[in-house]
């Protein structure tokens, strides 16, 4: 196994105790757009900032809103493009036309024998069609069989998923974004425990509870740029008028008492990229 001598200078190493650092930026960066909020409007307009929206939300909106994580928004209605939104709407994206390739070339790295992978997804949501079609793709350029895929849209759904995956035997798993899901990350991450299955997630929370590993863009760094949105509307910009942006900074995190526990050697060449270890 790896030892400490063999993880890169720049990557930050995380003991339990400090599981909640990266949680505790997010909020405060949050509060931070809540603060600009109430001092720069002065009470003469108000805007809505949104983790988790639905289409009906934001079509029926009558302040401005501005998402800071999103799946494609134009395949869900919500806006009319990137560039120009339109309506009272605009914000942040998580994905980008390559991110599920890199979540699946990382896993390949980390397992160099992988050949199927088991796939985890929300169908019921239809901004995670286009995370699934990407991950297709993506698997057929890099000679992996996505098999077996489970659609998991109910709490009920969760144990046939887990046992026809169970019985299957792929190599390792990934889970692609989905607020649900994430949700119930606990039970997600317990069974490729059980199931000795590597996993990548695409979000950091999974590897925050034991997960193996995650890329994904920096969720601070999402509420940065949100709050600079919340700014210019609060000082007049149109959300019709300020383009939908895709992630610009990513993290790879890596969970190295998970990765001991299945018997997985991480390689040098991975742990030489990784941003955040924990242990």
């Amino acid at each position: 196994m790896p030892t400490s001598r063999s993880r890169p200078h720049h990557a930050r190493r995380r003991s339990k105790a400090d599981k909640y650092g990266p949680l505790a930026e997010a909020l405060n960066a949050r509060s931070a757009a809540g603060t600009l909020n109430a001092s720069s409007a002065k009470g003469k307009r108000s805007l809505g900032v949104v983790l988790v929206w639905t289409q009906r939300l934001v079509r029926n909106a009558t302040i401005p809103i501005v998402f800071a994580s999103s799946g494609n928004p134009i395949n869900t209605g919500i806006v009319a493009s990137f560039v120009r939104p339109g309506g009272n709407v605009t914000g942040f994206t998580i994905s980008g036309p390559e991110l599920e390739g890199k979540r699946l070339q990382i896993l390949k790295d980390a397992v160099p024998a992988l050949s199927r992978v088991a796939v985890l997804w929300n169908s019921a949501n239809p901004g995670n069609n286009d995370f699934y079609q990407l991950t297709r793709a993506a698997a057929a350029a890099l000679g992996l069989t996505l098999r077996p895929v489970m659609e998991v849209r109910r709490i009920d759904e969760f144990n046939d998923a887990f046992s026809t995956i169970a019985i299957a035997k792929p190599d390792a798993i990934i889970v692609l974004a989905d607020r649900f899901l994430l949700a119930h990350r606990m039970e997600i991450v317990n069974f490729a425990s059980t199931s000795r299955l590597p996993a990548i997630y695409a979000y950091r929370g999974y590897v925050d509870a034991g997960g193996l590993m995650s890329y994904a863009p920096n969720d601070l760094e999402q509420f940065r740029r949100t709050a600079v949105y919340v700014d210019n509307i609060l000082k007049g910009a149109k959300p019709a008028d300020l383009p939908v942006q895709e992630p610009t900074k990513f993290e790879l995190v890596i969970n190295l008492k998970t990765a001991r526990s299945l018997n997985l050697e991480i390689p040098r060449d991975l742990l030489l990229v990784v941003d955040e270890v924990i242990e």
